[in-house]
């Protein structure tokens, strides 16, 4: 016998606020839901009709600072048993929509596509996106394609999150199913993610220094079990300043050839025209992002310690120093801004010009890094140093008498540490 099916069903939900407790990135949830379902057809066949519709949802996220507003989402039975799915939220002036169908099998296609939606709006970043992508689930895995505009971009480096908190991350042994959903389901669909991201031209970065604007294309390519990778450029010009001078990017580069996205490859460079003496001279970056590589250049060529000397006080070497207490300032900040390899070149070539006996760039244990150091000899055999940190705040005061050509007694007192000890040092 056959049993026929006809009835219908209507459901409601006044408040979306208490779904909030099982998505802990929303606040202020609010919305209502409200259902019409048809049903028809037989016991073996059933045939559903009607909808499912969600109304003026609306959401905070603080993690991104957004406001979503006039949210609509609705799900619709057609009669061949797959749903249509429909909706929009918006967030700033703008907003994104998505249509797409779903089966009963769990099969999903659904389009998003979006203009000037705000993304994010937190001190550190004020982010819009024009998004037009492809999702795509089915017996292969999941597949997320298409491409993500940022028309407005302004981000600032220096506020950005640095150590403080983590994100949280779920373990890799952790897997979240649902109840149609085995855990041997979730690893046969994988999601593969091939999304190109265009930067247009009011994309701006800002901070230590950094003002620029960035623009370019950049494929990003993710597969579960390797690193993301990156397929494109992006190219910057600005000012960045440094040494109390403004430098212009020359030429700005960051290069993705497949290569993972956090180790792109650099040619950056930032000059300085003098034009009285008719010298530009300049900063170089190269290498990769994990191990740049840093050197001064001028036109007309000259030597390294030359160019930095024109580069910071605008001046060739052999007039830097004395009693121009500026010109050693900007030096002194030369030296710890370059770090202790161009910090030691800068030591080397103009120690004797500031005056002092040692001027040097050197580890220390009692800093617990790297310190410019300036020292005096107070004595033929009693040597005072003072050094700041380069990279973290401190200072370290070292004070050394020499017993002998190759023994002294050096006590030192640092922000980490203070110690005293026998100096043993073999001349080869």
């Amino acid at each position: 016998a056959v049993t026929l099916l006809r009835g219908q069903v209507s459901l409601g939900l006044p408040s979306l606020a208490p779904v909030a407790l099982f998505v802990p990135q929303l606040a202020d949830l609010s919305g209502s839901v409200d259902s019409r379902i048809g049903i028809a057809g037989t016991v073996q066949e059933p045939k559903l009709s009607g909808y499912v519709r969600a109304n003026d949802v609306a959401a905070d996220i603080p993690a991104l600072g957004i406001h979503l507003k006039d949210g609509r989402l609705e799900a619709a039975p057609r009669e061949d048993g797959t749903v249509r799915l429909a909706g929009r939220i918006a967030s700033g002036d703008g907003d994104v929509q998505f249509d797409g169908d779903a089966t009963q099998e769990g099969m999903i296609h659904v389009n998003v596509r979006g203009t000037k939606f705000l993304a994010a709006n937190i001190p550190s970043a004020n982010v819009l996106v024009s998004p037009t992508l492809e999702f795509v689930r089915n017996e292969e895995g999941m597949k997320l394609t298409g491409e993500v505009e940022v028309p407005t971009a302004k981000v600032n480096l220096q506020k950005l999150p640095r150590g403080g908190k983590k994100i949280q991350q779920a373990s890799s042994d952790v897997v979240v199913i649902d109840e149609h959903t085995t855990e041997q389901e979730v690893a046969s669909t994988p999601l593969v993610t091939d999304i190109t991201v265009v930067l247009g031209e009011k994309v701006e970065i800002t901070g230590f220094g950094l003002q620029a604007q960035l623009q370019g294309r950049l494929g990003v390519r993710e597969i579960p079990g390797q690193p993301t990778t990156g397929s494109g450029e992006i190219r910057i010009q600005g000012q960045y300043k440094a040494y109390g001078q403004d430098l212009t990017i020359k030429q700005g580069q960051i290069l993705f050839a497949g290569t993972p996205i956090d180790n792109p490859r650099l040619h950056i460079e930032a000059v300085r025209e003098i034009e009285d003496e008719e010298v530009t001279a300049g900063l170089r970056i190269t290498g990769t992002a994990e191990a740049p590589q840093l050197t001064v250049f001028s036109e007309p060529a000259m030597g390294e310690s030359n160019a930095l000397a024109y580069l910071v006080t605008g001046k060739p070497l052999d007039q830097v120093g004395g009693g121009d207490e500026e010109d050693n300032s900007m030096l002194q900040s030369a030296a710890q801004s370059l770090g202790t390899a161009a910090g030691g070149l800068l030591a080397k070539n103009i120690g004797k010009r500031l005056g002092v006996d040692e001027v040097s760039v050197k580890e220390s244990e009692a800093l617990g890094g790297s310190a410019f150091t300036v020292g005096q000899y107070l004595s033929p055999r009693l040597f005072l140093s003072y050094g700041v940190g380069l990279f973290e705040p401190g200072e370290v005061i070292t004070l050394r008498y020499k017993l002998s050509k190759a023994l002294a007694l050096q006590a030192e007192r640092g922000s980490i540490d203070s110690r005293a000890g026998v100096q043993y040092k073999i001349e080869k």
